[in-house]
């Protein structure tokens, strides 16, 4: 339990940094437009800033609520979605004297997002010479990375699991370079980017308590939505759920597992105060024993050795539960 809260927090703590940067300005590689009017406050109310945010993965997302998918009577269809409803940009910032690539985004959408990815693949007309550029990334990684990869299969990805409410921006999510389903903290350089173009920006939407992975192809420029949504704010009547409080929040996704051992969740729209507010239930519900804490998490069992975690992102406004049997 403590090897996990650990691991997550170094990688908060590695990519907190990534919100104290200076505006520059934005290159190419952008579509969509930059409002150039965005409010600098940091303000969950009025924006979303996604820099210290842990990484969301849309498939993981769908994979762990697979059970809780649902067939809706009158469904989000792609015909109902535009990208003049999300105009974003991805421009340099400087980050601690060096400069990496962030995505802004703002969702003029009648629907609330849970998650966004965007994502770089490299642009068709690139030389191989060119793309030695990216060597120096795979020998960094060579742990995981051949030296024989194709660096035609390098990415850029910017993903983040923050709430953005209809009318606010998402800001500040770093875009980093990735191999296949793997993604590192490494930032592209200006010579890197522009080897690279938009292939596909992923937005979990919710309507009408469902969550929609919705995604828009830069190519064919097309949106698809997926058949089969996860239902959102549906607590289920188990031995697990028993133990703990409901969340009370503007939309939580609950993840489960077939043996019942299991129960996991994240609540959307959660404040600091909220998030205390939740630890003080959870220890009043008996999770005091072994006892693990700081100003964004808790973990503790109870008296029969049930295990929670609780790890809270304030800049993206949402909470993660883990609870063991």
């Amino acid at each position: 339990m403590k090897t996990k809260i650990t691991a997550l927090l170094l990688v908060i703590a590695i990519s907190f940094g990534m919100t104290a940067c200076s505006n520059k300005n934005h290159l190419g590689g952008s579509t969509g437009s930059s409002d150039s009017s965005v409010s600098e406050t940091t303000s969950p109310e009025k924006n979303s800033s996604a820099g210290s945010s842990t990484s969301a993965d849309p498939e993981e997302i769908f994979e762990e609520s697979s059970e809780n998918t649902e067939t809706p009577q009158d469904p989000l269809t792609a015909d109902q979605l535009s990208m003049n409803s999300f105009p974003y940009s991805v421009g340099e910032k400087i980050i601690e004297k060096a400069i990496c690539y962030t995505l802004t985004l703002k969702n003029n959408s009648p629907y609330p997002i849970l998650f966004t990815e965007i994502l770089y693949k490299t642009k068709d007309n690139v030389s191989d010479k060119s793309l030695k550029l990216f060597d120096d990334f795979k020998k960094r990684h060579k742990k995981y990375i051949s030296q024989e990869e194709d660096n035609r299969n390098i990415l850029l990805i910017g993903t983040s699991e923050a709430y953005v409410k209809p009318g606010q921006y998402l800001k500040d999510v770093p875009v980093t370079i990735g191999m296949h389903s793997m993604t590192w903290y490494d930032a592209p350089n200006y010579d890197q980017f522009v080897l690279m173009r938009p292939d596909t920006l992923t937005l979990g939407l919710v309507r009408d308590d469902l969550l929609y992975r919705c995604q828009y192809d830069f190519v064919s420029k097309t949106w698809s939505v997926e058949d089969a949504p996860v239902a959102l704010n549906n607590w289920p009547s188990t031995e697990l759920t028993a133990l703990i409080p409901k969340p009370s929040c503007d939309y939580y996704r609950v993840t489960t597992k077939k043996d019942d051992d299991y129960l996991g969740f994240t609540a959307y729209g959660i404040s600091v105060e909220d998030f205390n507010a939740y630890v003080e239930q959870v220890r009043d519900a008996g999770f005091t024993r072994n006892k693990d804490s700081g100003k964004r998490y808790y973990s503790a069992e109870d008296s029969k050795k049930n295990a929670i975690d609780i790890l809270y992102d304030e800049a993206a406004w949402n909470m993660e539960v883990d609870l063991n049997l």
